[in-house]
């Protein structure tokens, strides 16, 4: 297969991104295993094949985190289309870094992948470009994603410059991109207002010494200092080098340093990274406060503690996952049909509750709002998107107001060294 002209002009290379000192360190490997709650073993699921998709040579083979590569998704798919399915669930990261030294390739049609891991996957060769005119549902997705310049795309980690091939940025055409995008959303903190007596609006609440020794902060060097980035900008007393997301050196050491400096404090509770072990500690008080995920502080909150998701204003960690083809996949179209499949109504209900979105909430708002939310007698389209009964806001309020989007970042090894400084510390 001849090189796409992405593949020419990116920075990274094969070597390069295997050792910039773990996928996994960086976060984007543990936010699969955490989300998937499965640990790093794969888990196959197999739907079985119907007389239809074998008439038309057809098969889907997907691969990811267990909250997308799910049974009934995958039984419906083949439902709808006749199309055979297979399904393996794995975290990031194992998943991605073998992608990228050869391994899957030729075993897997797509990779349900996160925005961040984009860029690597380019560099390595291992991806082929999806056609805009094969996605039916593309101009009904959120302006955010397909739009140059659309509120929300903040930093050059915006979804824009991960979506679309060099080339189609390049022409104008907008004709084919890397990845279509399936489910997303944005991260702040979550807190017990049991616990904290103050509506909290900051990142800042993280530092805030009157919590002294009740925060938690996940183990990702993407997390915690962009955060903290995002704190000292916003008031004004930093100035960025690079961007909140993409940071440079000295934003690293500035993020860094500050960190260290509240850890030696006794700021920090600990360090998390599981999904579960994060839901016990928000839920038994042992922390008040930590940045979290929305699903921790929603699961939380069933359970009867009073745990609220934060509206920030310095702006949302936002992310996406979405649809990518293997160069040796043969099955463009299976692909293209699943892609097109999580557009539509049943897939976003299904993993509505997990704090996912869909990108195309138009075409999937009949569906969500048969489906229900985690307040009891709200639907999922009046909750997750108009708002109801949700601490931060209507969709449109979270896809307007980023920070930063998740990305892989030019300084990423040395970002990598000096969270490993701060964890030591």
């Amino acid at each position: 297969m001849e090189s796409h002209p992405d593949q020419e002009d990116r920075e990274f290379t094969r070597r390069a991104f295997i050792n910039k000192a773990g996928y996994a360190t960086l976060g984007l490997g543990s936010l699969g295993v955490l989300l998937a709650a499965c640990g790093s073993d794969a888990v196959s699921t197999t739907v079985a094949t119907t007389s239809t998709a074998a008439a038309r040579q057809l098969q889907l083979r997907t691969m990811g985190i267990g909250t997308t590569v799910l049974d009934s998704v995958l039984t419906e798919f083949q439902t709808k289309t006749g199309i055979p399915a297979t399904g393996t669930q794995t975290g990031f990261g194992d998943m991605v870094p073998q992608w990228i030294q050869g391994g899957y390739r030729d075993q897997w049609d797509v990779m349900e992948a996160q925005g961040a891991q984009i860029a690597p996957l380019v560099a390595a060769g291992t991806l082929q470009p999806i056609k805009v005119a094969d996605i039916t549902h593309w101009n009904d997705l959120l302006e955010v994603f397909r739009v140059p310049g659309a509120a929300g795309q903040d930093g050059d980690g915006h979804p824009f410059t991960q979506i679309y091939t060099k080339a189609a940025r390049d022409s104008g055409r907008l004709d084919e991109v890397w990845v279509v995008p399936t489910v997303w959303n944005g991260d702040t903190i979550g807190y017990r207002t049991d616990l904290i007596d103050e509506k909290l609006t900051s990142y800042g609440a993280l530092w805030d010494p009157k919590y002294q020794g009740k925060v938690a902060l996940f183990n990702s060097s993407l997390r915690a200092p962009m955060e903290v980035l995002a704190t000292f900008v916003t008031a004004g007393e930093y100035q960025t080098e690079g961007t909140i997301g993409n940071p440079s050196k000295a934003d690293v050491d500035f993020a860094i340093d500050f960190l260290i400096e509240r850890k030696a404090e006794g700021q920090f509770r600990l360090l998390w990274d599981d999904f579960g072990a994060a839901i016990e500690l928000l839920d038994t008080g042992e922390v008040s406060l930590m940045n979290a995920w929305e699903p921790i502080v929603r699961e939380v909150a069933a359970r009867g503690k009073p745990a609220v998701y934060a509206t920030v204003k310095e702006g949302y960690n936002m992310w996406f996952h979405g649809i990518v083809l293997s160069a040796e996949s043969q099955n463009y179209d299976a692909a293209v049909e699943y892609a097109n499949f999580w557009h539509e109504g049943f897939a976003p209900a299904v993993v509505a509750n997990q704090g996912y979105i869909t990108p195309t909430p138009s075409v999937a708002q009949s569906a969500l709002k048969g489906a229900d939310s985690p307040i009891e007698g709200v639907n999922a389209w009046d909750y997750w998107y108009d708002g109801k009964g949700r601490d931060r806001g209507s969709v449109n309020d979270i896809a307007s107001s980023a920070a930063w989007w998740w990305q892989f970042p030019d300084e990423s090894e040395y970002l990598n060294s000096r969270w490993q400084d701060f964890v030591a510390s």
